[in-house]
């Protein structure tokens, strides 16, 4: 895991040990509590979507791999599994869990859940930050632009900047059924109530802001 020292600078800083905290500055069920916390000899502090409060479950599930994704637009950005894990499940703001239940070619029908792709998109679309969560760039979205979404296999899905703007239901999932996505479709698909049938590819592993004004 990644640790950084006082100053930000990320570095080795020792062995942590994740625990399950239910006491903190000697207050027992502090407000929070049970929280998963990492501690070690040294101080260091880690990046703040580990720390999942009020703890319901603990469930054991197989290994679902690092994974990232290229979103590009007038900046560059790395989103990979930690970071849109965080996104997920933000707090505060737009970045909860949105869900959408599809009803697949074969028949079955499927809950996705994921962040709307406004979200992703204001990671690299210049708008900066506001406090510590990325903002969108609405200017530039009305100015027009097309999202470029590419899946492993080379598909490319092209959709307009106004479609997309704080959108919910175009959204990129994460999760189906409450489980990572299927080797085939994993580690992102497209989806929603406004995403065109075809256009909801999986495997997606970049996403750009092409025709920039």
């Amino acid at each position: 895991m990644l640790t950084y020292d006082g100053q930000g600078k990320a570095g080795p800083m020792g062995e942590l040990d994740l625990v399950l905290t239910h006491e903190r500055d000697g207050e027992f069920g502090f407000d929070g509590a049970p929280r998963l916390a990492y501690l070690g000899d040294e101080v260091a502090y880690t990046d703040g979507h580990f720390w999942v409060r009020d703890v319901e479950t603990l469930r054991v599930v197989p290994d679902a791999g690092d994974w990232s994704v290229t979103i590009t637009g007038p900046e560059t950005y790395l989103l990979d599994r930690g970071a849109y894990q965080s996104l997920a499940t933000c707090p505060s703001g737009d970045h909860v869990n949105y869900t959408y239940e599809l009803q697949e070619a074969d028949g079955t029908s499927h809950l996705y859940e994921g962040v709307p792709l406004w979200v992703l998109l204001s990671t690299a679309d210049g708008a900066g930050y506001e406090g510590s969560h990325f903002r969108f760039n609405d200017a530039l979205a009305r100015e027009g632009y097309t999202v470029r979404i590419t899946s492993r296999d080379g598909q490319v899905v092209e959709l307009d900047s106004m479609l997309v703007m704080r959108n919910q239901n175009v959204m990129v999932a994460h999760l189906r059924d409450g489980e990572s996505l299927p080797e085939a479709i994993y580690p992102l698909r497209l989806v929603g109530s406004e995403v065109p049938v075809d256009a909801m590819i999986g495997g997606i592993v970049a996403i750009e802001m092409v025709d920039l004004p």
